[in-house]
C-alpha cells in the first residue's frame, strides 16, 4: 500500500527526514507539508533543503504544500480534514513533530475528525530519541465501542494487560476458538487491537486508540 506522511512543517526538516526513513517511503508515496500562509524565512530555507534531500534520493516520491491560515482555525481544520481524506486508499502518517503549535493543534484535530480508516498519527520527542504514536480516537468511537459484543470488549480488557496470544486469551477467556475469532475480527475493523503471527500462533495487542478506550470503559 502506497503512503502519504503529512507533517507539520517549521525551521527544520530533521523530523520529516526521520519519519521518511522510518517508513521506508519508495514509488509513488508522497509527502504533504504543512505550513501556515505566513511565510517564514527559516521555515522556506528548510523547506529548500528538504526538496533537494527529496530530489536526490527519492526521486519518485512526490512532495508539496499545504499553506492554511493560523487566524482562521475552522476554515484551516476543514481544509486539512479534506485533506487526510483526499488520501483515502494509502496509509496516512501524520506526523506532528514541527511547525508552529496552531498548525500542529489544527492538524491533529483534523486527523481525529477525518473520515480515513488507516491514520497514524505520531510526535517525537524533542531530543528526537523516542516517538510516540498518539491516539486517534472520534467521538464516534465512544458510541462504537459500547456497540460492540461483550467478548469483545473482555478481550480489550484483558489486553490492558499486555499482550497475550490466542490462545492464552481464549482459555483466560473460556469462550470457543469461532467466538474469540469473531470478536478480534470485530477489534481489528476499528482498528483498537493489532495482531502479529508469532511461530503457529498470533499474538494480539492494544493500538493506541484502543487502549485509551479499553481505559475509559473501565471508569
Amino acid at each position: 500500500m502506497n503512503k502519504t506522511i503529512m507533517a507539520t512543517f517549521g525551521w527544520t526538516e530533521a523530523s520529516v527526514i526521520s519519519s521518511i526513513l522510518r517508513h521506508g517511503l519508495g514509488n509513488g508515496d508522497k509527502i504533504l507539508l504543512v505550513m501556515p500562509e505566513r511565510r517564514d524565512e527559516r521555515s522556506e530555507a528548510a523547506l529548500r533543503d528538504l526538496k533537494a534531500f527529496i530530489t536526490t534520493h527519492l526521486k519518485n516520491v512526490e512532495i508539496s504544500e499545504l499553506r492554511i491560515s493560523v487566524d482562521n482555525p475552522a476554515t484551516s481544520i476543514y481544509k486539512l480534514k479534506r485533506a487526510i481524506e483526499a488520501e483515502r486508499g494509502r496509509r496516512c502518517i501524520i506526523n506532528l513533530s514541527g511547525g508552529m503549535r496552531a498548525v500542529v493543534v489544527f492538524t491533529y484535530i483534523a486527523a481525529l475528525l477525518a473520515e480515513h480508516p488507516d491514520i497514524i498519527v505520531e510526535l517525537e520527542t524533542e531530543d528526537r530519541k523516542t516517538v510516540i504514536e498518539v491516539p486517534k480516537v472520534r467521538l464516534a468511537d465512544f458510541i462504537e465501542v459500547e456497540k460492540l459484543p461483550q467478548r469483545a470488549k473482555e478481550i480489550m480488557r484483558k489486553l490492558l494487560q499486555g499482550p497475550l496470544d490466542v490462545v492464552t486469551l481464549r482459555k483466560d477467556l473460556n469462550v470457543p476458538a469461532s467466538t474469540l475469532h469473531y470478536a478480534q475480527m470485530k477489534l481489528l475493523e476499528r482498528n483498537y487491537i493489532m495482531r502479529e503471527k508469532k511461530g503457529k500462533t498470533f499474538i494480539l495487542k492494544l493500538t493506541p486508540s484502543g487502549e485509551l478506550l479499553a481505559r475509559l470503559m473501565e471508569r
